[in-house]
């Protein structure tokens, strides 16, 4: 049976339970209320044309490298309530999504985290509600390759201070459709003793309802820190059905996907006097009911960010990405973008940072009209 969770139910509830825990234990315990977010707006202008918040990219591709060509206005908020204890942890969910479109005033995308949790200090938790699973993307794409979003129950384990075992169960996506999706991991940690940190995660995922039939996912994901400098993640996925969209249920409006693969390299190196970015992205579909089609989408791009002063830096962003549709046509995108930004720290992910870029693009694309163009514009992100 699927849980139901309305927004009001939802904070009444939370807080009553917050509320009466409170009285309830007379060991040493303490109240907080913290919040979380992303935030990020701007402004694009074609030099050419004229047209404001002129971003570019294929028409079919899966994802677009980000600097210098982003259209739209994004505003993630979460409140995190918790109660603690000695001996455990009361902490509760709840977010917004926010979108700012080109000529739309801006709207509530989604209000995709409202859960509770609870952790115990023994090494174990719980959690119910409906909530953005364990989100995973490739930050200079923007690229999600794990996105779970529903409704549901789940735990984890942990089994040593190095293997955490983590278990969920949904009944319904975002759009309130009835699913019956289990995912289960295992994280394990500090895998090398001469790295500052690594892990490696394992994970695997099973639905089964009416509209997508058994559909299943298997990947692992892979990361490590080498001297406090350099950053590098190794994933890989293998899906079927919506799974392949790193959804729970199939996007309205894309076509079914029977089986993709996907396939991230990101690396990060941060040195005195500059930064580094590299980031390459693999993913295939084999999409269609009655025919087949397959469609192959490579994307790469190159940061390079130069530390003129302890504020200010100078930012040079190239990609190029190739989509393809077997046998039927090849599409191609090439940008650079060159920034100079404001921020208060040396590091590649500092935060909150504002932006003056330029960026030149060209898309030889058989479903567009092939174009070249420059954009200008100003971006301001941060989160927290």
């Amino acid at each position: 049976m699927a849980l139901s969770m309305k927004n009001k139910r939802f904070i009444f509830a939370l807080f009553v339970a917050l509320t009466l825990t409170c009285s309830s234990w007379s060991a040493i315990a303490s109240f907080e209320l913290d919040t979380t977010g992303y935030f990020r707006h701007g402004f694009l202008i074609g030099v050419d044309n004229g047209n404001t918040m002129n971003c570019n990219s294929m028409l079919n591709a899966f994802a677009k490298s980000r600097y210098g060509n982003e259209c739209e206005g994004f505003l993630e908020f979460q409140l995190h309530p918790s109660y603690e204890t000695d001996e455990f942890t009361l902490l509760g969910v709840i977010g917004w999504d926010f979108l700012d479109l080109p000529g739309q005033d801006p709207y509530l995308l989604s209000a995709d985290e409202q859960f509770l949790q609870v952790r115990f200090a023994s090494g174990w938790g719980l959690w119910t509600g409906k909530r953005s699973y364990q989100r995973r993307e490739a930050h200079i794409y923007d690229y999600k390759y794990y996105h779970y979003r529903g409704e549901g129950v789940g735990g984890y384990y942990d089994v040593t201070e190095d293997i955490r075992v983590t278990g969920s169960h949904f009944f319904s996506d975002t759009q309130g459709s009835k699913i019956n999706s289990t995912d289960l991991r295992v994280l394990i940690s500090d895998l090398f003793e001469y790295l500052d940190s690594s892990s490696l995660e394992i994970i695997t995922t099973y639905g089964n309802d009416t509209d997508h039939g058994i559909h299943r996912a298997f990947g692992i994901v892979f990361t490590t820190r080498v001297d406090s400098e350099l950053t590098y993640l190794f994933a890989i996925k293998k899906a079927s059905g919506p799974l392949a969209h790193h959804e729970f249920s199939q996007p309205r409006g894309v076509n079914p996907t029977t089986n993709g693969i996907q396939v991230v390299n990101e690396l990060v190196y941060d040195a005195n006097l500059w930064s580094l970015g590299v980031t390459n992205i693999y993913e295939k579909r084999e999409s269609g009911t009655l025919v087949s089609e397959t469609q192959q989408w490579f994307g790469t791009a190159l940061r390079i960010m130069n530390y003129l002063s302890s504020e200010i830096t100078l930012v040079q962003e190239i990609s190029f990405d190739t989509l393809e549709l077997k046998d039927k046509y090849t599409a191609r995108h090439r940008k650079y973008s060159l920034g100079l930004q404001y921020s208060k720290n040396k590091t590649f992910y500092d935060r909150p940072v504002y932006r003056f870029f330029i960026t030149v693009f060209d898309v030889d694309d058989p479903y567009e009209v092939s174009t070249a163009g420059m954009n200008v514009g100003f971006q301001y992100e941060t989160w927290w």
